[in-house]
């Protein structure tokens, strides 16, 4: 007992299963019986029948013993932990139907009761609940296409191909619901699998974004640089619980018609948080070159917001 007490998921086996293994033990003492009696056993009235049934009641024991034991494994922390909820129900019970069937099937054959045309009915409705469960069973395997792959999870950020963009909410073994800034959207699973998905959250959940302004030629590029730097970094600091705590980088990246292109790179803590970062951080550059202004730069004739992007570096 001591073992069994260090071996949690061994006792739990044991206590359900050891009415089964006594059914086995008496079956096992009987056949040494059996075997101990005079030659000749097939002289031994009801020998046959006896060894016909007690290999139908082994082969069902050995059965259930088996099912108790997927029912163990499912409940135990050790499997239960590492499986969602819903793929662990799907999973652990048609495994549990798959070896009952098989069990049953082999104890029936053991006292010569032929399964060849059971196997041939099963085969033929196997087909026909295949085709009339297409679209289902598609979406089945899809769901254990995204378990066993992973390319999202609940909570992760995600776009579609179609422009389709929300957090994953809860992920099915029919469907996937995205939680989207109006509504929540179920996706088959078969169509969110054959999909391409930009995942926000991979490989790390921090989200880059850019902010592009165009600036006047006639614009001192290094006075320029540090205020919008400034103003940058003064919102990071004030919003430091939506930013990922990396420094803005600021760089001048080509030369337009009348002005020069500078990018502002910043990073937020998640996708879902660039949005009101990047809100604070326009203010902020805002309120700094009307400061400027007072020191004879005019904003509106040397430093323009063209643009506002969310494209991930």
């Amino acid at each position: 007992m001591t073992v069994l007490k260090k071996l949690p998921i061994v006792s739990a086996v044991f206590r359900k299963v050891w009415l089964q293994i006594a059914v086995l033990l008496v079956i096992l003492i009987g056949n040494i019986l059996l075997d101990l009696m005079p030659a000749q056993k097939e002289d031994i009235h009801g020998y046959t029948l006896y060894k016909r049934w007690a290999a139908f009641l082994g082969i069902f024991a050995v059965t259930w013993i088996l099912v108790r034991v997927v029912s163990v494994l499912r409940a135990s922390s050790v499997m239960g932990s590492r499986l969602a909820p819903n793929i662990s129900a799907l999973l652990f019970t048609s495994l549990r139907i798959l070896i009952f069937v098989l069990g049953s099937l082999i104890a029936l054959d053991s006292i010569g009761i032929s399964i060849t045309p059971l196997l041939a009915s099963l085969g033929v409705g196997s087909i026909a609940v295949g085709l009339a469960l297409q679209d289902t069973l598609s979406n089945l395997f899809s769901g254990f296409y995204l378990y066993v792959d992973r390319p999202i999870a609940a909570g992760d950020w995600v776009r579609l191909e179609n422009g389709m963009e929300g957090q994953v909410g809860r992920i099915g073994w029919r469907s996937t619901h995205l939680l989207s800034s109006e509504n929540t959207v179920i996706i088959p699973n078969s169509k969110l699998s054959n999909s391409s998905v930009l995942n926000f959250n991979l490989p790390f959940p921090t989200a880059s974004f850019n902010l592009v302004f165009s600036v006047s030629y006639q614009a001192d590029l290094d006075r320029v640089e540090d205020t919008v730097r400034a103003a940058a970094e003064s919102a990071l600091r004030d919003k430091s619980d939506l930013s990922a705590g990396t420094a803005p980088i600021i760089r001048f990246t080509k030369f337009n018609e009348t002005s020069v292109e500078l990018t502002l790179i910043l990073k937020a803590r998640s996708f879902p948080d660039q949005s009101e970062l990047r809100h604070e951080v326009i203010k902020r550059i805002r309120k700094a070159f009307r400061q400027e202004e007072n020191l004879g730069l005019d904003p509106q004739r040397i430093f323009r917001l063209v643009s506002n992007q969310s494209d991930l570096v």
